[in-house]
């Protein structure tokens, strides 16, 4: 079975740490691909994100300098019109029943997790691989859903690629970037030019 990752974000902009990240996802997951899939926090406000064609334009941009990774952009959770993550795994299981899905995500979303909507149907029916982002890292390991669903965590992250269900915690190399201080940044210069930023830099 085809396995492949799903690294969801809003990637708002997109930067070279998302790739490096999607890197050492595939790496030490050992998956066939790794699927960037592209979101947008419906309890912020929409006028802080460019648009959904523009932030896949700029990912297609950046993953050029990584000519041997199997990175997919997804607009999916757009096309379906929902933020509920159990949901579009879901879809993407019935249009996809021969790929096996591990779905990615911070630890600052596990340390949450409870609070997601259908969080205990996620974990039990698909694996879940969870990046490290200090200062998050006590509270996710300590948290409602890791402490509940402790026995379905896998020693390594190979171990879960071949799991139907579980999790695991990643020991990912730290990166010094965030979108929303590039975003900022960009703002601040009011970068004069047309193209994938301007959304973001107006």
């Amino acid at each position: 079975m085809k396995k492949v990752a799903l690294f969801g974000g809003s990637f708002n902009p997109p930067h070279p740490g998302h790739f490096e990240m999607a890197k050492y996802i595939y790496d030490s997951l050992g998956v066939d691909e790794v699927w960037f899939l592209f979101s947008q926090n419906w309890q912020k406000d929409p006028a802080q994100y460019a648009s959904v064609e523009d932030r896949i334009e700029m990912a297609n941009i950046l993953a050029k300098h990584y000519p041997d990774m199997p990175f997919v952009m997804s607009d999916i959770q757009n096309e379906l019109k929902t933020h509920i993550t159990f949901d579009v795994l879901t879809e993407l299981k019935a249009r996809f029943p021969d790929v096996g899905f591990i779905w990615v995500m911070g630890a600052d979303n596990l340390a949450s997790f409870h609070t997601w909507e259908h969080a205990d149907d996620l974990i039990q029916n698909f694996p879940i691989a969870v990046v490290d982002r200090p200062p998050y890292t006590n509270d996710a390991l300590n948290g409602p859903i890791a402490i509940k669903f402790q026995f379905l965590r896998a020693s390594s992250p190979k171990e879960l690629t071949n799991m139907e269900r579980g999790w695991c915690f990643l020991d990912n190399p730290k990166i010094d970037i965030s979108s929303s201080e590039l975003r900022k940044e960009l703002i601040e210069r009011k970068a004069a030019f047309e193209g994938p930023f301007s959304d973001v830099a107006d």
